[in-house]
């Protein structure tokens, strides 16, 4: 007898994932920075948290990128092991389309695609193509 994988925990943790997590890109005056400017990318649950249950299936999707649940992802590489994992699902299903947060996601995909200049002039061009990006993912919630 041939026997399956029962994958519904994963697909469960891509649902709760997918309505619970938000994205979060902002840009704010920094002195320490070459460009005086600091662009802070965030991935986070959107309150309530999952259950311990639910904790258990996303773990089951994080493992993917060797991730453990958090409350929220903000570091360099954390955040580029969420994205490799969208890239991964991808091939799946578009998870992208899925999230709730299609605004958030929008904009933080345009920014780890196009990261921050690091001179104050590149910075300008860059800070105005990213306030075109961010008025145009308006549109992109209902």
């Amino acid at each position: 007898m041939m026997q399956s994988t029962d994958d519904r925990e994963f697909w469960m943790g891509i649902g709760y994932m997918t309505a619970g997590i938000r994205f979060s890109v902002t840009v704010s005056k920094d002195r320490k920075s070459l460009n005086g400017f600091k662009v802070r990318r965030r991935i986070y649950w959107a309150k309530p948290l999952p259950t311990m249950s639910a904790m258990a299936c996303v773990s089951k999707v994080l493992d993917i990128a060797d991730m453990t649940f958090k409350r929220a992802w903000s570091s360099n590489d954390e955040v580029s092991r969420f994205m490799l994992m969208m890239e991964r699902l991808s091939m799946l299903c578009n998870i992208k389309a899925a999230f709730a947060d299609q605004s958030g996601m929008h904009v933080f995909s345009w920014v780890f695609d196009n990261p921050p200049p690091s001179d104050y002039e590149t910075f300008v061009e860059w800070a105005g193509l990213f306030d075109s990006e961010v008025s145009a993912s308006k549109m992109l919630d209902f």
